[in-house]
């Protein structure tokens, strides 16, 4: 259905700014750069022509991989690609060894829980009030796991 990439350090930029459409506090493409340069990080995105259109970044701790962040352009919403690229990203991590994929979520990305649900995580905890919000008060951060192991 969609062909998934592994991200370059010349992909900072874009990827960047697909981040800063997303989420209010985005990373840099400094911060994405240096992410990229990590030799454990996991980084895959989706491209549409020669546009990355979604990425995700997992990063590796002892026997289990973290989902650090996950997006997809405006533009590209509804088709998809989150999914594939979280289906491809727990295959390539059960593939290298990891026993359990993690992810917090803002409580109230309803969207980002039933696709996380639908994969199979499981609610594991709360963070009271991790994450800040521009106009509004501070929300919850949903913590989630799934076992990789089959």
């Amino acid at each position: 259905m969609f062909q998934v990439s592994n991200l370059n350090r010349e992909d900072a930029e874009a990827i960047a700014d697909i981040h800063a459409m997303s989420l209010e506090e985005a990373w840099s493409a400094d911060a994405i750069r240096a992410t990229i340069d990590q030799d454990a990080s996991i980084c895959l995105g989706i491209q549409t022509g020669d546009v990355w259109s979604a990425f995700l970044i997992l990063l590796p701790a002892v026997d289990d991989v973290e989902l650090a962040t996950i997006a997809v352009h405006p533009d590209a919403r509804g088709q998809g690609m989150a999914r594939f690229l979280m289906m491809e990203a727990m295959a390539h991590a059960r593939q290298a060894g990891f026993q359990r994929m993690l992810l917090e979520v803002a409580a109230d990305n309803d969207a980002a829980i039933s696709l996380y649900q639908s994969l199979g995580f499981g609610v594991d905890g709360t963070r009271p009030g991790y994450y800040s919000r521009k106009h509004a008060a501070r929300v919850d951060a949903r913590l989630m796991s799934i076992n990789l192991c089959v």
